[in-house]
């Protein structure tokens, strides 16, 4: 193969028959340029995106840490003893459990909450819950009729006050009036 190579090589008219076009770099400089604007700006825009993600991820991670601290301190402390946990905040330290896992699985088209749902509540309503359009909404739902129904037995106070009048997140749960009615 090599010496064919060779003798082709030797075979070849010579230089002088052969005129080069002018081809100049410009348009492939150009182009080259354009191409690695858009790719840089496409990468930019994806880091974007992610670094939002993350953030909006991280707040919904924050409130329901928030929520189960309130709840925790409204429904399991008396005059400043701690109470064994009552069934409510067991209920809801569940809720919260399962959101995280049923949220990652509505924005990831495929992902199955059954399991999830079948591990951290009771059958029944794991069932009902999977069967829902929207689960994390519906999870949400669950929180507030449970938070709503400690309201009526009168377990948890109609406001909450808050030093230097700083609202807490998860206040709009602990609202008298429910917005599923």
């Amino acid at each position: 193969m090599a010496e064919v190579s060779w003798v082709f090589s030797r075979e070849q008219p010579s230089d002088a028959l052969i005129t080069p076009a002018q081809v100049t770099p410009v348009g492939l400089t150009l182009q080259g340029t354009a191409i690695g604007l858009l790719l840089v700006f496409r990468t930019n825009n994806s880091y974007q995106r992610l670094a939002e993600a993350r953030a909006l991820w991280g707040k919904a991670i924050y409130l329901v840490r928030e929520l189960m601290q309130g709840v925790s301190t409204v429904l399991d402390t008396r005059r400043g003893e701690r109470l064994p946990p009552s069934a409510a905040s067991v209920q809801l330290g569940r809720y919260c459990a399962a959101f995280g896992w049923v949220l990652k699985a509505r924005l990831r088209e495929g992902d199955e909450v059954a399991d999830v749902l079948g591990a951290v509540l009771p059958a029944a309503e794991a069932e009902w819950l999977a069967s829902r359009r929207n689960v994390p909404v519906e999870l949400i739902g669950c929180m507030r009729r449970t938070v709503y129904a400690e309201y009526e037995r009168g377990r948890v106070p109609a406001h909450v006050h808050q030093a230097r009048g700083r609202r807490p997140p998860a206040v709009f749960l602990l609202h008298p009036q429910p917005s599923f009615f």
